[in-house]
């Protein structure tokens, strides 16, 4: 499995801050209050989709949360960093916008 460096590289962020949220913070958020979670997900979203990233059109916000969650669980390593920079990393390692995706990112 690539480190979440290489991941931040490619999506164009950086972890110098990890600011507001963390993974950790995020994953406890969405269980004792996910339509916050599902709001903050929406916000990292809508600020990189069709640059970091390019999700469906059809895609649901609960949808797009689920990965984002599900990716965030399975990479415990890096939990305690930026939730912005792990939203936008589980976002662009499923729906890249060029035509090949990067592997095993997180």
């Amino acid at each position: 499995m690539k480190t979440l460096i290489a991941l931040t590289l490619v999506c164009g962020l950086s972890n110098a801050n990890a600011g507001f949220m963390s993974g950790n913070k995020l994953l406890q958020l969405h269980t004792n209050d996910t339509a916050t979670a599902i709001g903050y997900v929406m916000g990292v979203h809508d600020a990189g989709d069709g640059k970091t990233f390019c999700t469906p059109d059809a895609a649901s916000a609960g949808q797009l949360t689920d990965v984002v969650i599900q990716a965030i669980q399975r990479s415990p390593n890096v939990r305690h960093m930026s939730a912005a920079t792990l939203i936008a990393a589980a976002l662009y390692q499923e729906w890249p916008c060029k035509a090949t995706k990067s592997k095993d990112l997180i």
